[in-house]
C-alpha cells in the first residue's frame, strides 16, 4: 500500500510504502492537581493507539507515524498525530560549515532544544552561546552586562545589535533562574539572532579573504 506521507530526510511529502500497521488500545492515566502543591489524583482513559511503518520510495528511509484517539462523539474532535522522526521546526543553515569549531556542541544542544519544544533549556543555551562568543571577543572580563557593554564599546556591534543581545541574554537569566519558559514565537526570535550573529560573522571572514579577488582602480 502506498500512501503521501512528510519524509523529514527528504523535507517534503513523498510517496511512502507501508511496512506495517498496528491499531491497539490503551488505558492512558492522566494526573491532575487542584493545587499546585497538592498531591496528584488520576483519572483514566480510553486511547486507541495506530502505528504505521513506512518506507519512503524517494531516499528510502523509514518512518512511523502514530495516530492517537479517544472514543468521542464531539464533532470538532481531531485525533492526535505524529510521526519518528519528526518533522523539524527549524535545520541548521548549510553555511554553519564555516562557523567556529567550538560553537557546534552548542549548536546541536540548541537546534535539539527547540525542535523538541524545550525552551527552558533552549534560552539557556542561547545565552551560553552568546557567553562563549563574548568570551572569544573580549576575554573573560565580568557578567554580562559588562562583556556586552565592552563588545558594543569595541565596535563589535551597533546600539540595535546591543539591544537585540540584552533581549537574548535576558531571556536565558530568566529561564535559568525563574524557570522562564518563553513562548515559540520568541524562541524563534531568538533563534532568528543567533544565526543573524553567526552569520555575520561568517560573511565579515569571506569577505576578507575575497577582498583581494576585486580588481583595484588604476591611478595614473
Amino acid at each position: 500500500m502506498k500512501n503521501l506521507k512528510f519524509c523529514t530526510y527528504c523535507d517534503a511529502n513523498t510517496v511512502q510504502k507501508m511496512v506495517f500497521e498496528t491499531s491497539k488500545w490503551h488505558v492512558h492515566e492522566v494526573a491532575f492537581k487542584k493545587e499546585k502543591t497538592d498531591l496528584s489524583e488520576s483519572t483514566y482513559t480510553l486511547k486507541e493507539i495506530t502505528e504505521q511503518v513506512c518506507q519512503c520510495l524517494g531516499c528510502e528511509r523509514i518512518h512511523i507515524y502514530y495516530t492517537e484517539e479517544i472514543p468521542t462523539s464531539d464533532p470538532k474532535y481531531k485525533p492526535h498525530e505524529y510521526q519518528v522522526p519528526k518533522k523539524l521546526e527549524r535545520v541548521q543553515p548549510n553555511w554553519f560549515k564555516d562557523i567556529n569549531l567550538d560553537y557546534f556542541d552548542l549548536l546541536g544542544e540548541l537546534y535539539s532544544n527547540y525542535n523538541q519544544g524545550n525552551y527552558i533549556s533552549f534560552s539557556i543555551c542561547s545565552r551560553t552561546l552568546v557567553d562563549t562568543i563574548l568570551t572569544e571577543s573580549i576575554g573573560d572580563i565580568g557578567g554580562f552586562a559588562e562583556k556586552l557593554t565592552k563588545f558594543k564599546s569595541n565596535g563589535y556591534i551597533t546600539n540595535t545589535q546591543y539591544e537585540i543581545l540584552k533581549f537574548l541574554v535576558n531571556s536565558g537569566n530568566a529561564s535559568a533562574h525563574r524557570a522562564y519558559k518563553p513562548s515559540k514565537d520568541i524562541a524563534s526570535n531568538i533563534l532568528d539572532i543567533v544565526e543573524h550573529i553567526l552569520k555575520e560573522d561568517v560573511l565579515a571572514k569571506k569577505s576578507l579573504k575575497q577582498v583581494n579577488e576585486i580588481p583595484k582602480r588604476n591611478i595614473e
